[in-house]
């Protein structure tokens, strides 16, 4: 007897929680959707700047970008907290909250891919000779997406006119960095995983420059290709959005 009474059972407490209203202290859905896609925009930051030791990844400059986004959304940190209990003790809208933010983020993603696609950012099979600029793509860039990262990758596959022990150097001239913003560039040269071979180089800029990434292929092991990527970095939330410019970019193969 006990046991048929489980589905009405199971049926009452879906309408309780169905019927559950949001506290008036809690960020209404549209609110914790705008916060939460910034937030892990913010934690992509944090994740790109671990890798480079120049800038500090203390628990204490991780609070402050969260502190940041916060002030962003005029939210103070008590109803974050309290938003995401609530949200936490109600799965079905923290379910529907979270499908919105990971809607905005894969969108974010999508237009910026197309956005370079339709640039036409492929690059020609290179051309023959033993010192031949390989960079037959766009030479001047704007960093100007008003983002938290502003960042270009470019991929540049093996063909039959590389030689193995070929020497990279990558030129890069840059002409203007804004204040309180830094350029992170890299040149890496991609093997296949199981020859454990790492060849990777960075360089970070503050101010206007221009410098060379140098690197040389393995002699011994052919390579998959060269991968060369931008990024503009801010070093807080707070910094207001700029540009900056880069140009004169080549990319000679020697050897």
């Amino acid at each position: 007897m006990k046991m048929k009474l489980i589905p009405y059972i199971l049926a009452a407490l879906w309408l309780v929680t169905s019927c559950i209203s949001r506290p008036d202290y809690v960020l209404d859905e549209e609110a914790m959707v705008s916060l939460l896609t910034d937030v892990h925009r913010s934690e992509g930051l944090l994740e790109v700047q671990q890798d480079n030791k120049t800038f500090s990844n203390n628990e204490d400059y991780k609070k402050a970008i969260i502190a940041a986004v916060l002030v962003k959304h005029n939210v103070t940190r008590a109803q974050y907290d309290s938003s995401l209990v609530w949200y936490g003790q109600n799965l079905k809208y923290l379910v529907k909250v979270y499908n919105k933010v990971q809607k905005n983020i894969i969108e974010e993603i999508d237009y910026w891919t197309n956005a370079d696609m339709a640039r036409g950012s492929m690059f020609d099979v290179s051309q023959q000779g033993d010192s031949v600029d390989l960079w037959t793509v766009d030479k001047h860039l704007v960093m100007d997406e008003n983002r938290l990262l502003a960042f270009r990758f470019w991929e540049i596959p093996n063909d039959s006119n590389f030689v193995k022990g070929d020497s990279l150097i990558w030129h890069v001239n840059v002409p203007h960095v804004p204040v309180s913003h830094y350029l992170v560039a890299t040149l890496a040269i991609g093997y296949e995983k199981a020859i454990g071979i790492e060849n990777c180089s960075t360089v970070v800029v503050r101010t206007d420059t221009c410098f060379d990434i140098a690197l040389r292929t393995d002699t011994t092991a052919a390579f998959n290709s060269i991968v060369a990527s931008v990024a503009l970095l801010k070093d807080s939330l707070s910094v207001k959005d700029d540009v900056a410019f880069v140009d004169s970019l080549t990319m000679i193969r020697k050897r």
